[in-house]
């Protein structure tokens, strides 16, 4: 007999300077915590693309439990040009 069994599931939300930009409302089956924790940091790669100084991002994943991770990226321009 070959039992199976279930991979716990995740979610990634993302919020950016404050506002809510991504609610993950399906998640994604991974096989714990560690490959969670890989997918969290493709996103945080995926964040620093569109990074701009002020800005301020919040990663937070979840699992059945509740929150698993939170990783925030803040951004500040100490004078000179706001923007590149």
């Amino acid at each position: 007999m070959h039992r199976q069994f279930a991979m716990p599931r995740y979610f990634f939300d993302i919020v950016r300077n404050e506002r809510q930009s991504h609610r993950d409302g399906v998640g994604t089956d991974l096989a714990d915590d560690r490959v969670a924790w890989g997918e969290a940091m493709l996103c945080v790669r995926e964040i620093e693309d569109v990074l701009s100084p002020g800005d301020r991002w919040h990663l937070t994943v979840r699992g059945d439990a509740g929150t698993v991770f939170e990783i925030e990226v803040k951004t500040r321009a100490w004078g000179g040009k706001a923007n590149p």
